[in-house]
């Protein structure tokens, strides 16, 4: 029949109990109306473990209670249970009263999906009074429509003149929620009420695809439970800007939380974006035991805030691991310009996906075992592949590609035929494959400026070593600009000592030659295959003449006039990280690189290993800023060594390294959460980019690996 459903006029199950356009009705107890739900759920979730994506309206189940179009409707003294679906939803309805009901749907041993306690739905004065709701879904949910033109359908409109007050909320998603199919509340109020086993007491669900208000919000007189008091957060399940360009901001503005004392994980957990504005908050008298605060007043426009008192709880390896895996599930998995399928977000700092963290959403589908994200990402890169064949170094949110320098760090091509080893999906390689030839012809063509057959560094950020010393004596250490435009990473600028021939670039050429190589293989390109897997032992040969000091037994960079820039540098690392080193054939070099420099305790075996740059290059302390690949150890250096260290048979010392990582993150936990990078000698967070994805996955990675969670 045709009815209301996750904010759409559609065709769908009639509720079991299904009232319409009808005035001053009572609906009393005592009694129960049982759904007997568990044959529904059991469907659902078979359904979608064959199919990830599968909706509510792919495995349709019925309401229990389903009112529109009524005016003056009192439900009391019931108990509602066992939902197929949402418990009860009212539409277009105005003054109704929930009294002494009880709404329950279980959350083990066999989950009752999206079993809502209450969805009111473009309703008008609404009263939920000492009702109790345990459930496993939003106990309390404000609706009214979805979509980037639901602002424009007569069928949706706002929530007005709610109150919630003397309620007892159990186990539930959050106790009120707006969203995720809003548009406008106003003039709610929620008080005197007691969360025992809540995940959120306040949740704002911003739809960055639906035009949203929420405005004249009030939560007080609160006591409890709830693992987080205030959420905030993008809501990006189902985006679809249907192509609509003009969409406004969310707004989330006047909301009022006070006279509260809670205890939980976290006060305050509001994440940074740029879909939606947060104007007005007070927050004032908070008596809160948190195992983290994450107030950051900066994330709110106009913020009052007085009398917040804050015990903090212990916090332990447990509760670290599952909250990034909520966070990055949450927070970092989003699309992005327009895009329908999401990427990886590395952080608050950096709004996008870098080309040097395709590794990042690898990893996540190793983790995971979904690899969807890996194909996303790879295939944005090749999308936004130039004519000539440059990839960009960034994609950011609002349309804003970078096509400035380099910043590979590891090869696309080698990253990407990771991927096709686990999905085998041909098109997908014959996609990377050209991809990956255009993107050699652009290197051959601008990069190899001094004629020697490798590839040169112009700019500082061409290796993404931010900060380093490696940068000494460059006069471009960030990008080349012209009258404050950035310029094309094609341009060379004029510089003392650059163009540099790069190990790290070299070694990330070489990877991509071999496996282009080797895709010629599986698409029986047996000339391909020859000429690629020649170009790559010519790269490696010039890189050994070139760059190998072996006085010293370590790579060099190599400046434009031929001379060795002699800096001990994590360049060294992508010699293995890329498979350049034969384990036979390179033996002797391997161990040396391994011996005398990367285990060495006083150059890159520190504390918390690996720096960037080795701890006994001279005036080291120099470089020790915020971001600095000239002195701290980098997340994602310790993160790519997943993809060496184990081959070159050295699995005990990432073992050990993993170990120092996470107990640097979780010493810094409180401060610093999921911080960028490390002091490799007392495992200090410099304070650069929290709630970063490499790191974020580096300890989900280790925690597995290493068997931390109990």
């Amino acid at each position: 029949m045709e009815t209301r459903i996750e904010g759409e006029t559609c065709i769908y199950y009639p509720a079991i109990i299904n009232i319409d356009n009808i005035n001053n009705i009572n609906i009393f107890g005592e009694g129960t109306i049982d759904g007997n739900g568990l044959v529904f759920w059991k469907a659902f979730w078979k359904r979608r473990k064959w199919n990830p994506k599968c909706t509510n309206k792919d495995e349709q189940r019925p309401r229990l209670l389903f009112i529109s179009n009524c005016k003056n409707v009192t439900i009391a003294n019931l108990t509602f249970c066992n939902s197929p679906f949402w418990t009860t939803h009212i539409y277009k309805c105005e003054n109704i009263k929930y009294l002494n009901c009880k709404f329950y749907s279980p959350y083990e041993p066999v989950k009752a999906p999206s079993t809502d306690g209450i969805d009111i739905d473009y309703c008008k004065n609404v009263l939920i009074k000492n009702c109790e709701l345990d459930v496993n879904d939003d106990a309390i949910a404000l609706k009214g429509g979805k979509g980037p033109y639901a602002d424009t359908d007569k069928n949706n409109d706002m929530n007005e003149n709610v109150i919630i007050e003397d309620c007892e909320f159990k186990f539930c998603h959050s106790c009120l929620t707006c969203g995720s199919e809003t548009i406008h509340n106003k003039n709610i109020i929620m008080r005197n009420c007691c969360s025992k086993k809540a995940n959120n007491l306040l949740w704002l669900k911003m739809r960055p695809d639906t035009p949203q208000l929420n405005e004249y919000i009030s939560i007080y007189n609160i006591n409890g439970f709830a693992k987080n008091v205030l959420y905030i957060n993008e809501w990006t399940q189902f985006f679809n800007l249907k192509g609509r360009k003009d969409l406004p901001k969310g707004v989330s503005k006047d909301i009022a939380l006070y006279d509260i004392n809670m205890t939980c994980n976290y006060f305050f957990n509001v994440s940074k974006s740029e879909k939606y504005d947060l104007n007005n908050f007070i927050f004032k008298n908070l008596n809160i035991k948190a195992k983290m605060n994450g107030f950051n007043a900066k994330l709110i426009n106009n913020i009052i805030y007085n009398n917040i008192n804050i015990e903090y709880l212990k916090i332990d390896i447990n509760f670290i691991y599952n909250d990034v895996i909520q966070r990055i599930k949450r927070n970092h998995i989003k699309c992005i310009n327009n895009m329908t399928q999401p990427l990886i977000i590395i952080s608050n700092r950096y709004p996008g996906v870098w080309l040097e963290h395709v590794y990042d959403s690898i990893m996540y589908g190793h983790l995971f075992q979904d690899y969807q994200i890996a194909l996303t990402t790879i295939k944005a890169f090749i999308d936004l592949q130039t004519e000539e064949g440059q990839y960009p170094y960034s994609i950011k949110q609002n349309n804003n590609i970078g096509y400035s320098q380099i910043q590979e760090c590891v090869s696309f091509a080698g990253l990407s035929f990771k991927v096709y080893e686990s999905i085998k999906d041909i098109n997908f390689l014959k996609k990377v494959y050209s991809s990956s030839i255009k993107w050699v012809s652009w290197l051959y063509n601008y990069r190899m400026t001094l004629k020697k057959g490798l590839i040169e560094m112009f700019v500082g950020y061409d290796t993404g070593h931010d900060n380093s010393k490696r940068l000494d004596g460059m006069k471009y250490k960030q990008n080349f600009s012209k009258n404050g435009i950035r310029c094309n990473a094609k341009e060379l600028p004029e510089c003392d000592v650059a163009p540099i021939i790069a190990v790290d670039m070299n070694c990330n050429l070489y990877k991509t030659l071999i496996t282009i190589s080797k895709m010629a293989n599986i698409l029986e390109e047996k000339e391909n295959e020859i000429k690629y897997k020649n170009m790559a032992e010519e790269v490696k040969k010039r890189l050994f003449e070139e760059c190998y000091d072996e006085k010293d037994k370590i790579f060099y960079d190599v400046d434009k006039l031929g001379n060795k820039r002699k800096i001990l540098s994590s360049t060294i690392f992508h010699l293995f990280l890329e498979g350049v080193l034969d384990k036979e054939k390179d033996k002797t070099i391997i161990n040396d690189l391994y011996n005398y420099h990367i285990k060495n305790t006083n150059e890159f075996w520190t504390n918390y290993p690996f720096p960037a740059m080795s701890i006994s290059e001279n005036h080291i302390e120099n470089y020790k800023m915020p971001n600095s690949w000239g002195y701290y150890s980098q997340a994602l250096i310790a993160l790519r060594c997943s993809l060496w260290m184990d081959l070159y048979n050295y699995k005990e010392d990432y073992d050990h390294l993993l170990e120092m990582w996470v107990k640097g993150f979780v010493n810094n936990y409180r401060e610093y959460p999921m911080t960028q990078e490390l002091d490799p000698k007392t495992g200090v967070s410099s304070g650069a980019s929290i709630w970063y994805s490499s790191s974020m996955l580096l300890f989900i990675y280790a925690c597995r690996r290493l068997n931390l969670i109990k």
